[in-house]
């Protein structure tokens, strides 16, 4: 064996050099492994807010919105009538005061 590494030696092969060579690149390779599990994280974390976020926004936009479709329609069709009555009495000034005396006794 020792005939070997001094064969090796002589031809301009240096192992001290090679195996610090190789170390070096071990502690950086480990390092970036590191920086890139970190950056990992924070993606996963990062998605999950997204996906929270998105059934908050399902929750507090979509769901509000088809109540409003739902309920909106038969409170329109009462709001129609009541601006037509008003329409009528603006047309008629005399039965203003009745209109006004009814609508305050309902």
């Amino acid at each position: 064996m020792d005939n070997l590494d001094l064969e090796k030696k002589e031809e301009g092969f240096d192992f001290d050099k090679r195996l610090e060579t190789l170390e070096k690149l071990v502690r950086d390779n480990i390092e970036l492994n590191r920086k890139v599990i970190e950056s990992t994280d924070y993606i996963k974390k990062y998605v999950f807010w997204k996906r929270i976020m998105f059934w908050f926004k399902i929750v507090f936009i979509a769901i509000p919105l088809i109540v409003i479709f739902i309920y909106l329609p038969p409170f329109l069709a009462d709001a129609w009538e009541s601006i037509q009555e008003l329409l009528v009495v603006l047309t008629d000034t005399d039965k203003l005061l009745e209109v006004i005396i009814d609508k305050q006794a309902k």
